[in-house]
């Protein structure tokens, strides 16, 4: 069975017509931004979202979105709001997710090597088994987050831990 292609345009008009779920398909390349778009709530998983290029989507909210697989790797992601989203196995490889939300995210498996996340807030956020190689986390607030087995942690001095529980399975806190 073929995937359904659409472009970002179709898929903005077919979310304010309520339609929600976008799962598998392919999403065709467009030079177009958007701005503050809401895409709360919307399903995702399994379309490639780099394949017509996510910075065209700018301080979008997919709070509550189911976004699981897919690959947000080298992306401009600032000021996103994905609070309560589904990002399980996400790649966010070299992406900026400077001053983004994660709070209360499942997180698990996702892939974080060389991000950055300064200012994003990870309040509750599920990090379980998540790849955190080469990110910074200087500054960042880490209150009621799960780091268990996650790979490639370490702690470089300035995060603020409060009641994390780290890789190892003890709990944390300044």
């Amino acid at each position: 069975m073929e995937r359904e292609k659409i472009t970002i345009e179709e898929l903005l008009q077919r979310y304010e017509k309520g339609e929600r779920d976008f799962a598998g398909m392919i999403l065709e390349h467009t030079n177009k931004t958007f701005h503050n778009v809401n895409l709360s709530g919307i399903s995702l998983e399994g379309v490639e979202l780099h394949t017509f290029g996510i910075n065209s989507l700018l301080k979008v909210n997919y709070s509550g979105a189911n976004l699981k697989g897919i690959a947000l790797g080298e992306q401009f992601l600032e000021g996103v709001n994905f609070s309560e989203a589904n990002l399980e196995n996400v790649c966010f490889y070299q992406s900026v997710l400077r001053n983004s939300n994660l709070s209360r995210c499942n997180l698990s498996g996702a892939d974080f090597r060389q991000a950055s996340l300064q200012g994003a807030n990870l309040i509750a956020a599920n990090l379980t088994e998540a790849n955190m190689g080469g990110i910074g986390l200087d500054g960042i607030k880490l209150t009621n987050v799960n780091l268990t087995r996650a790979i490639n942690f370490w702690v470089d001095g300035g995060a603020i831990f409060d009641n994390t529980i780290m890789p190892d399975g003890s709990i944390r806190t300044d």
